[in-house]
């Protein structure tokens, strides 16, 4: 599970040597399945055979899933530290994988299920087929009613299935289904993340407690979605400050970067939209400012006009947004009726 992640984690830090450093362990590790010609990976229990916390845990999908972001991983890794060989292979068995997942055998018409599963429908399991690419947009309109259906993800994994969601261009659903399973959480006088949904009184409860860091995947997702403050591809240094607001009144959020700290004040109500934004040295940005319906009226720097700024350059407007380059300094945006 970890080892998926090296790309997202390389993506915000362009941190080539760590990459090379773990790689030929990654490419070790997945030589260890074996995968046959229609694409199924040869199940492997493991030790302790763990989907995740909780019930009604897909086996078979949920492995193929981590398997399929894994390879992914690889083959991205392999590409960017030029073994070609390598890269060939794992996408030789991203597609084989693609084709197995996309079968009658894991898909039923409506949702992910492998054929010999019984229980309820995992959301876990669909959410990893999203995330990995596996579900196209066919596929949306059903695995997002069956997101408002099955609740079974630990507090873990439910970061997933929100992803999922916003990647199917359902932000708003997304909010609403993080604010119901997360609420006792949020609402709780505790000041640290849960192990489990359930407060119990007490230290501990089972072998779990309310000190847990794999609670936190909303705050992610706020920042990196909801604020939209992601790496600009794969240059050094550079970022995109693209907000989704979905319905959110008010955001402030500070991003550690190279150089220093990205800052984003964003605030919004019927009658206009406000972005402040503080860029550090040595860092560029591509800012987009939610259109949201409103015709942009005034953009300032220091009460002066931004056009006057040399470090902020109108690219383009499109359907959602007005974008701009700009270099470090301290940009305000306002958007009225």
């Amino acid at each position: 599970m970890p080892l998926s992640e090296l790309w997202r984690y390389y993506m915000f830090t362009k941190d080539t040597a760590t990459v090379a450093l773990v790689y030929p362990a990654l490419k070790k590790y997945l030589a260890k399945w074996t995968i046959q010609t229609n694409g199924q990976l040869v199940y492997r229990p493991g030790g302790w055979d763990w989907g995740d916390w909780g019930n009604n845990k897909d086996f078979v999908l949920i492995q193929h899933g981590w398997y399929l972001l894994a390879t992914q991983t690889a083959a991205k890794s392999a590409a960017l530290l030029n073994i070609p060989e390598d890269e060939n292979l794992f996408e030789k068995r991203i597609a084989l994988l693609n084709k197995f997942l996309n079968s009658s055998d894991c898909w039923n018409g409506k949702v992910y299920r492998y054929k010999n599963y019984k229980d309820s429908t995992d959301d876990r399991a669909n959410a990893l087929m999203l995330m990995a690419g596996v579900a196209d947009s066919t596929k949306y309109a059903s695995l997002s009613e069956m997101f408002t259906k099955q609740l079974h993800a630990s507090p873990w994994m439910e970061k997933l299935v929100l992803e999922s969601l916003i990647k199917m261009n359902k932000p708003e659903m997304a909010l609403t289904r993080m604010k119901l399973r997360y609420k006792e959480m949020v609402q709780s006088p505790l000041t640290t993340l849960w192990e489990i949904w359930e407060h119990k009184e007490g230290e501990v409860h089972g072998n779990s407690g309310y000190n847990h860091g794999w609670a936190g995947g909303p705050l992610v997702l706020l920042s990196q979605y909801y604020a939209g403050i992601t790496p600009d591809g794969e240059k050094r240094n550079a970022w995109i400050i693209k907000p989704m607001p979905a319905g959110l009144q008010k955001m402030e959020i500070n991003v550690p970067v190279s150089g220093g700290i990205l800052h984003l004040h964003f605030q919004q109500d019927v009658h206009r939209l406000t972005m402040k934004i503080e860029i550090p040295a040595g860092v560029t940005a591509k800012i987009a400012v939610p259109r949201n319906g409103y015709r942009l009226n005034q953009l300032k720097h220091n009460d002066k006009p931004i056009n006057k700024k040399a470090s902020l350059r109108f690219i383009k407007e499109d359907e959602k947004y007005f974008w701009f380059d700009a270099a470090e300094g301290e940009y305000n945006f306002e958007a009225r009726f």
